[in-house]
């Protein structure tokens, strides 16, 4: 299981030393492009995402919170990131989005909150793309609490199909030693890194070496 801390739990004003942490320990780097419209907050914009890739040694995933996810498609392009994760429970046209990301030749993948298990373009969606960011938390629950029903669908689809699954949302490290064993392919991790990034550390060699 690949380990991503999200850069949006950072130091903001120190991010340079804290890109440098990331590629040190870990394996991924997740940035967070939220626009206030499709989840109720603002996060930095694709030009701060395109400035951690000059400095990043790992693969970064960027992850779309964003109500138009079309108007991002050159600005993304430009981007050296590895994979690209599209919101859809915002979405109408969703297959649309992911298709002309595609047809760009950007590695994309789709993020599915609680609001996307009964959508009927469910399946057509995962059949489109090999990886699944599955949201741990509810969508817009300020007190970001982890779901276990949402944690148990995402190792259900690790565990039963081919899919590469990534879980975000209110992952700390005893969630990550009661599933290690599953087929989880990446776990998003914020705040329990970069609150006590001596802990992440041992915690992380402990469990992965």
């Amino acid at each position: 299981m690949k380990i991503s801390p999200s850069i949006a739990s950072a130091d903001i004003l120190r991010i340079a030393d804290e890109v440098q942490f990331t590629n040190q320990y870990f394996d991924d780097i997740h940035l967070d492009v939220a626009d206030g419209i499709a989840v109720g907050e603002i996060s930095f914009g694709i030009q701060m995402c395109r400035r951690i890739c000059e400095i990043a040694t790992l693969p970064i995933s960027l992850h779309l919170e964003v109500s138009n996810p079309l108007q991002y498609v050159e600005q993304v392009k430009q981007g050296n990131f590895d994979m690209v994760f599209i919101q859809v429970d915002c979405l109408m046209n969703a297959k649309e989005v992911v298709g002309i990301y595609r047809a760009n030749a950007i590695p994309v993948g789709i993020n599915l909150s609680n609001l996307d298990l009964e959508r009927e373009d469910l399946r057509e969606l995962l059949e489109m793309t090999g990886h699944v960011l599955i949201n741990t938390t509810y969508h817009n629950d300020i007190r970001q609490s982890l779901r276990r029903e949402m944690l148990d669908y995402a190792i259900r689809l690790a565990n039963e199909t081919e899919h590469k699954v990534w879980i975000d949302g209110a992952i700390n490290w005893d969630i990550i030693k009661e599933i290690q064993n599953s087929n989880i392919y990446a776990a998003v991790m914020g705040r329990a890194v970069f609150s006590d990034k001596a802990n992440a550390v041992r915690e992380k060699k402990n469990l992965f070496g």
